[in-house]
């Protein structure tokens, strides 16, 4: 799909592999230091500190702006819900941070036992979560070592080296998870309820229309802040809606 923008000043590049592999070769071309300075690149997405930095923002904004709350956050590369815990950090009243996950299901299995086990990439109808190697997730886990270089380093180096390692865990932070059957069921069960049908993630119009036909029941359930990611929509209203209406997928934990 994104391969077929055919603005002037855009070349297109497409790979066989994952998530994870694209993401391999971006950080390996920033890690070459001539490279990086002889072509002047800068990233778009979250690799770039700039991009969480931003997102800090409008998490206190929210929390003012509704008090006390949970935020609910669909998340595959772990950018969008790594600023809400650095805003809670700085004082913002956030109780909980909620990670939803599709059948790529890492982070949650880290959120509950604290173990990163690597199981494979599964394609999913949420393609922007196919992920088993979260960037930010490696910034968070340098905080929660108290900053350590050396031993974030090391645990990252045991990840990669075997698929899987002990890391540390906040317990502010929970998680729930839906395989794409359970995303179906959920968006015919909003369909039934509201007679709104939602979009596959990946549509570009599909943002506020999720945010507003959700807004009733999050509006039963004060304290509740929803935030979707780009790409990841059908698994953040799934969850959104199952956590406000008391049924949280797959248990949350």
């Amino acid at each position: 799909q994104m391969t077929t923008v055919d603005a002037p000043n855009v070349h297109n590049l497409a790979i066989e592999g994952t998530f994870d592999d694209c993401q391999d070769l971006v950080k390996a071309l920033f890690a070459d230091a001539g490279l990086r300075e002889r072509a002047g690149l800068a990233a778009m997405n979250s690799i770039n500190w700039a991009r969480v930095a931003a997102q800090i923002a409008y998490y206190v904004s929210a929390a003012a702006a509704v008090g006390p709350c949970d935020v609910a956050v669909p998340t595959g590369n772990f950018g969008n819900i790594l600023a809400g815990w650095i805003a809670r950090r700085g004082g913002a009243p956030i109780e909980r941070l909620i990670i939803g996950s599709n059948s790529n299901d890492i982070l949650t299995r880290w959120a509950r036992s604290g173990d990163l086990v690597q199981t494979g990439v599964v394609p999913t109808l949420s393609p922007s979560m196919d992920i088993q190697v979260s960037s930010n997730h490696e910034r968070l886990l340098f905080e929660l070592l108290g900053r350590d270089g050396a031993a974030t380093a090391d645990v990252m180096a045991r990840f990669r080296g075997v698929g899987s390692v002990e890391a540390p865990h906040d317990p502010t932070i929970v998680a729930a998870s839906l395989d794409d059957a359970a995303t179906l069921a959920e968006i015919a069960g909003l369909y039934r309820r509201t007679g709104y049908l939602y979009p596959t993630a990946r549509d570009r119009g599909y943002r506020e229309d999720i945010l507003g036909s959700v807004a009733e029941f999050l509006g039963r359930r004060r304290g509740t802040v929803l935030d979707l990611c780009c790409g990841t929509g059908v698994i953040g209203a799934a969850i959104a809606t199952g956590l406000v209406t008391g049924l949280a997928p797959a248990g949350l934990g």
